[in-house]
């Protein structure tokens, strides 16, 4: 399965190619703009990596609920409500921020708690009402991007300028992440990622927690006969889950955007869905296909930039690569069961 996986990041790709030249595009200037975004030069990794980071907490919250059979499909709404209880916290301290030691980790701690309150509640209909998470982890992604919308246009919104548009205010220099290669905004939140990753493998694989979360995910009758009670492990995953997509969030605003914004909610935590599932579910394979999809997104960014290619014709080439993987995969599967 790994091989295959690899041959399907390998070939996708060229599909860009064939993308653009039926819309009468140069395959090989696009080739080269692609080869430059990603791992051409510095920049494009370096940005490769940012776009990556929020994704790879998002994916490997994700692995933990659907290890656990819970599909939540919120991380969505989840990193949006932990970006907006970090913003929160940091326009109390707007005029006066408090050292960048202090600011960062308790603003990324509120993130994280907020994520994590908010994916509670689907977990909670779930467990204690049967209600199917998929539905309500859905609704709830619309509840906080509504939330959001409102907040940039009412309170959170900059009104220092007149006419302003519906944006926070810009954040304090105390609360970016440290920089970790000059002339680029390749920040710490990659190590913050991957040591997450390492953590949940840890915990899904060394720890009594995390074997209830597989037992549970395998087969739910077996666990219950064995004394593992169903309803506190599917709540811990979900909580662990949505606080991982809401640290995301967090990386995400104090990473790249500095302020909260209405692009918040981007569908970046759709995307997540996607680099889980290409990760096989494994909390290493996710920062491999974490980053692959954010080599994608600064890729194509730079395909734009050379070929002035609309927004469009670049989200519709990286889902057709979404779809082909996909494909791929589950061919993949088949055949193994088949022979």
């Amino acid at each position: 399965m790994l091989t295959v996986t690899l041959l399907a990041y390998i070939v996708s790709p060229l599909v860009v190619l064939v993308v653009l030249g039926a819309a009468g595009k140069s395959p090989l200037v696009a080739l080269d703009a692609l080869y430059r975004g990603t791992v051409g030069t510095e920049a494009g990794f370096a940005e490769s990596i940012v776009q990556a980071t929020p994704l790879m907490l998002m994916a490997i919250g994700l692995v933990i609920a659907f290890r656990c059979k819970v599909w939540n499909i919120g991380a969505e709404g989840q990193q949006v409500f932990g970006a907006i209880v970090l913003t929160w916290f940091v326009l109390l301290f707007l005029k006066d921020p408090l050292p960048s030691y202090v600011m960062i980790p308790v603003a990324l701690f509120l993130s994280l708690v907020g994520g994590g309150l908010f994916a509670a509640v689907p977990g909670l209909l779930k467990s204690r009402l049967g209600i199917n998470e998929v539905i309500t982890t859905i609704m709830m992604n619309y509840v906080a991007i509504d939330a959001l919308n409102w907040l940039v246009r009412g309170p959170f919104q900059d009104k220092s300028i007149p006419g302003s548009y519906p944006e926070s205010p810009l954040f304090p220099q105390e609360t970016s992440l440290p920089i970790i290669l000059r002339q680029s905004s390749l920040n710490v939140g990659i190590i913050v990622s991957v040591v997450s990753c390492v953590l949940a493998y840890y915990i899904l694989f060394k720890t009594p927690l995390g074997y209830t979360i597989r037992a549970v995910g395998l087969n739910p009758s077996a666990a219950r006969t064995s004394g593992i009670p169903i309803k506190r492990v599917v709540n811990s995953a979900m909580v662990l889950s949505g606080a991982l997509c809401g640290l995301g969030g967090g990386v995400y605003i104090l990473g790249i955007t500095h302020e909260l914004l209405p692009e918040q909610a981007s569908g970046i935590g759709y995307t997540a869905v996607v680099v889980a599932l290409l990760g096989n579910l494994h909390p290493l394979g996710v920062i491999f296909s974490s980053i692959f999809f954010g080599g994608l997104i600064s890729g194509m960014s730079s395909v734009e930039r050379a070929l002035q290619i609309p927004r469009t014709l670049s989200l519709l080439s990286q889902g057709i690569i979404i779809v082909l993987i996909l494909i791929i995969q589950v061919l993949a599967r088949y055949e193994i069961r088949r022979t």
